[in-house]
């Protein structure tokens, strides 16, 4: 029913509260948000943290029955750990402004990272896990016409992630 084309690869990261004790253990996996623009991240030679790390902290997740939220909790499960939640929240950018706030960690995705305002209380962590990685794409209904305005906006929405 739906074709399919392929925007970019996008990849979660740890936020946290720079005022977290866990940060001190942590603070040489840190990435700034210039590593993230420009993708230190993505090498291989870059290591993620150990979730471990961050167990007694309080988290801040999506709700139950969202992509992320489930590729959360599987990342979390093959790291053996048991994250304190202490919220449920709709949208990835709520739960990224709680962590602005201090009140927990939570899970953000580099393509956000890019565009939001530079938060100086937060630090990043690659997360070493293939959930933590995934393709987006943009979806269009097979046997209907194909705008020119529809590939321009593909092309542009392409090139500015």
């Amino acid at each position: 029913l739906y074709e399919k084309r392929y925007v970019k690869t996008e990849y979660l990261l740890l936020a946290v509260p720079a005022a977290f004790k866990s940060n001190g253990a942590a603070k040489s996996w840190s990435l700034s948000v210039a590593d993230i623009h420009n993708g230190v991240h993505k090498k291989q030679e870059t290591h993620g943290v150990p979730l471990k790390m961050f167990e007694e902290e309080p988290f801040v997740f999506l709700k139950e029955h969202n992509d992320t939220r489930e590729r959360v909790e599987e990342l979390c499960k093959r790291a053996g750990v048991m994250p304190k939640v202490a919220w449920k929240l709709d949208q990835m950018l709520t739960t990224y402004h709680l962590t602005e706030q201090g009140m927990g960690i939570s899970f953000i995705s580099d393509t956000a990272i890019k565009y939001l305002p530079k938060d100086l209380n937060i630090y990043y962590y690659k997360i070493d896990d293939p959930a933590a990685k995934r393709n987006v794409y943009f979806y269009y209904r097979r046997n209907k016409y194909f705008t020119r305005s529809m590939e321009e906006f593909m092309k542009l929405a392409a090139s500015e992630v």
